[in-house]
């Protein structure tokens, strides 16, 4: 399997997906198989990851990306609740700035609107607003 830098990875990273579903505030739930799904087809078709882990080598977070022709889509960025306010989602995303990110145009991603504390996040890094995707729900 492409991406896959060792199996293991994928219950740790679906964990995680698990939580950054609740934290973003997101409206739809999906069970264990369909985020694992996910997320194999997702490194099936080009996005890579990084799992961040402290000294001791415990998990600290991930991210999942993809480069596309003209910028690098951030798909998911998460931080686990233990290790926020350190400063370490900004070294994370110095660190790949500086390494597998080295070179990019432009970074893209995307934050729920009402995820204020992600938009201040990515705003204290330099982001800015790109584009505005509205949602009509069926009453």
């Amino acid at each position: 399997m492409p991406n896959v830098k060792h199996e293991t990875d994928i219950s740790e990273l679906v964990a995680m997906n698990a939580s950054l579903i609740i934290d973003e505030g997101h409206t739809y739930r999906l069970t264990a198989e369909e985020l694992t799904d996910r997320f194999h087809a997702w490194l099936e078709n080009g996005f890579e990851y990084q799992i961040f882990r402290d000294q001791d080598g415990s998990t600290v977070g991930y991210v999942l990306w993809r480069e596309q022709p003209d910028h690098i889509f951030l798909r998911q960025f998460f931080i686990k609740d233990a290790y926020r306010r350190k400063g370490l989602g900004t070294h994370h995303i110095k660190a790949l700035l500086e390494g597998p990110w080295k070179g990019w145009t432009s970074i893209r991603l995307e934050v729920l609107d009402r995820n204020e504390r992600a938009q201040a996040f990515w705003q204290s890094l330099g982001f800015g607003s790109y584009a505005r995707t509205l949602e009509l729900t069926s009453p």
